[in-house]
């Protein structure tokens, strides 16, 4: 008699856990030198995080896509719930150089958003960091440990507020004004969330795995949960 041996599909948490990206870190990389791959189009599919010197090259695959789609999903449904405007810029490069040749930080965030400065950017081709303010906030998808602080990077883009998700636990952390960030158990973009059911939707859109029954159903969950308790 035959024996038919069943296995289940990973679950998208199990696949980013395992197959999420692909870290390779450089040295003593000039900032003229990461400007050249950054903006060669050949590189478009490769994050990178500057840091003075040290270049992280990451590469990412369909699970660690999804969650940056799922979170962008989430918060323009409560966007729509809530009438509060909003601009998705994505994985969008931010950079700032510093003094030397090795002095510098940039990055890409998995997604990111224009909410309280939206007005500040709105209409504009490009958005310049000397003159204009950056995100309001960043998301960070992270199935495996940085070689580099990427919290460093964010001091000097001085994004005010940044998500970070690996997969099991969310964590929301909030620039002070030091500079330093604080992690925090609110989200000063979206005050009226509670962390655990951020990871709740994220969990039920990998189960889903429909992205418009997801928008439904965040939607509705907005203005029956939500809304009463902004309003208590």
């Amino acid at each position: 008699m035959a024996t038919v041996t069943r296995t289940e599909t990973p679950s998208y948490a199990e696949q980013l856990k395992a197959h999420g990206e692909t870290r390779v870190l450089l040295r003593n990389v000039p900032w003229e030198a990461y400007e050249v791959l950054r903006n060669e189009e050949a590189n478009n599919h490769v994050h990178m995080t500057y840091l003075d010197g040290d270049l992280e090259l990451i590469t990412v695959s369909p699970p660690h896509e999804r969650y940056p789609v799922w979170f962008g999903l989430f918060i323009i449904e409560l966007a729509r719930v809530f009438h509060f405007p909003i601009m998705s810029f994505r994985c969008t490069t931010w950079k700032k150089k510093g003094r030397g040749p090795r002095k510098g930080k940039g990055k890409e965030a998995d997604d990111c958003f224009y909410i309280a400065n939206r007005d500040k950017v709105r209409g504009k081709k490009m958005v310049d960091l000397k003159v204009d303010p950056p995100p309001d906030l960043a998301i960070e998808v992270e199935p495996s440990e940085s070689a580099l602080d990427i919290m460093k990077v964010y001091e000097a883009l001085r994004v005010p507020e940044v998500w970070r998700f690996d997969a099991e636990s969310f964590r929301v952390f909030v620039r002070q004004p030091d500079g330093a960030y604080k992690e925090t158990r609110r989200s000063p973009a979206l005050p009226f969330l509670q962390l655990d059911e951020v990871v709740h939707r994220l969990r039920r859109a990998a189960e889903l795995d429909d992205d418009a029954q997801f928008c439904n159903e965040v939607h509705a969950w907005a203005r029956e949960v939500l809304v009463p308790r902004r309003n208590a």
